[in-house]
């Protein structure tokens, strides 16, 4: 019997690897024939022997690309009520320029099909996309308010007075506002302190940015230093002396940092893999960028400056591939609302405090909102009871009325009688 339970658990552990491997083959023949839906692949500019590609212009790129990628390399020149910033929203699809002079501006930039365009006349220190396209939040000089796309005022918020900069957290619903204190916290929605405060410069900092993915934070300091940190260790990856020292920082997709350094636009290529020796692609708009923004699922990276407006090629900055169900820059009006539906009741929802959630159930009887409510019923019923039977009564009074006036008339003479006379 000694001998038999070791041969017994051999047996049960060889059929649980035998298990595991076929789960294994399963998943990864399930993966590749998931990856015949995914035909676009992204490229990166490659130079020739002895030439790098920082050097390539914009006109270059856009005469190698096809024409409607090159449609997508454009100036808009909006010299009166700069300079600009400027947000995408999740799907890629619409663009929202806010300027320094007041001037708001919602449009479909792949089609440039204007939306909107107001003037708050007031400072406009940032905008952001709201969970869709059809919301959008303004930060002016007082206060924090909400438009819809049509350019109507819906709410003003003031409670957040001299807000900098905003960021829109989609999963959660939530509007993050930046302040002048310089300091970097990071917050969690369910808690109201600070979970992690963090040193990341000597002096003031200039400009923060996290990647989509949520696992790299960039910063740039006074010190013309870039920092890249991990947000998993809190530790520093990289270290990057720039010339004149960063005021914009923008993520991509695809992990793509673009970096505004006085007049001139740098991105790197490889952050947090690879230190890159210099930059991947460098462009130098009309004015130096007032904000940076890549925009998703294209390979475009949007410069605001006081001259207007810039989109910027950038191959390689964007994913390829997009999920219909969660970004769709396609999707319907119907299909939006379905959508917003789905999110709005996703939103928020922790498992553990549902897992904890027990429905109180109401005692028949105890509740007296129910008992008031429950009597108001019961007299509304009889009311429209009594009026229903009051109308049948009428109706039967007339016919009755009807009948008996028919009845007292002469009969009426016919053709025949007359004819028998």
């Amino acid at each position: 019997m000694a001998a038999a339970a070791p041969r017994a658990k051999s047996q049960r552990l060889r059929w649980h690897l035998k298990l595991s491997g076929q789960r294994e083959e399963a998943a990864a023949a399930r993966a590749a024939r998931l990856d015949l839906l995914l035909p676009e692949e992204p490229g990166f500019l490659e130079a020739d022997p002895g030439e790098d590609t920082c050097t390539i212009t914009q006109g270059d790129i856009a005469e190698a690309v096809d024409i409607a990628s090159a449609a997508k390399h454009f100036d808009l020149r909006l010299e009166q009520f700069g300079p600009y910033r400027l947000d995408y929203t999740r799907n890629g699809r619409h663009l929202l320029l806010g300027g320094r002079r007041g001037h708001v501006a919602a449009m479909d930039w792949q089609t440039k099909a204007l939306m909107c365009e107001i003037n708050v006349m007031e400072t406009v220190t940032d905008v952001a996309w709201l969970h869709t396209e059809t919301l959008l939040a303004v930060a002016q000089r007082r206060w924090l308010h909400v438009y819809d796309n049509q350019g109507l005022e819906l709410n003003c918020l003031k409670s957040f007075p001299g807000v900098l900069q905003l960021q829109f957290l989609p999963y959660h619903f939530l509007l993050a506002t930046a302040h002048s204190n310089g300091t970097v916290t990071l917050w969690s929605p369910t808690v109201s302190e600070p979970l992690v405060r963090m040193l990341c410069h000597r002096g003031a900092l200039r400009a923060l940015v996290v990647d989509p993915t949520g696992t790299y934070m960039a910063s740039a300091g006074l010190d013309r230093k870039l920092r890249l940190f991990d947000l998993r260790t809190y530790r520093v990856l990289q270290e990057l002396v720039l010339p004149q020292g960063a005021g914009h920082l923008a993520f991509s997709q695809r992990g793509v940092l673009a970096a505004a350094c006085g007049d001139l636009v740098q991105v790197y290529k490889g952050v947090g893999k690879e230190v890159p020796p210099q930059p991947y692609l460098c462009h130098r708009p009309p004015r130096p960028p007032h904000g940076l923004r890549f925009c998703p699922f294209e390979d475009v990276l949007g410069a605001g400056h006081s001259h207007g407006f810039t989109s910027i090629l950038v191959p390689g900055a964007g994913e390829a591939n997009f999920d219909a169900l969660e970004n769709n820059p396609y999707r319907s009006r119907r299909q939006r609302q379905e959508w917003e539906v789905k999110a709005l009741l996703e939103k928020g929802f922790d498992p553990q405090a549902k897992a904890k959630f027990k429905p109180r159930r109401r005692a028949k009887g105890n509740n007296l909102l129910h008992r008031k409510r429950k009597v108001a019923h019961e007299e509304q019923r009889a009311v429209i009871r009594q009026s229903v039977e009051q109308r049948e009564q009428e109706k039967k009074g007339k016919r009755k009325e009807r009948r008996r006036g028919e009845s007292s008339l002469p009969p009426k003479r016919g053709a025949l009688d007359r004819f028998k006379k």
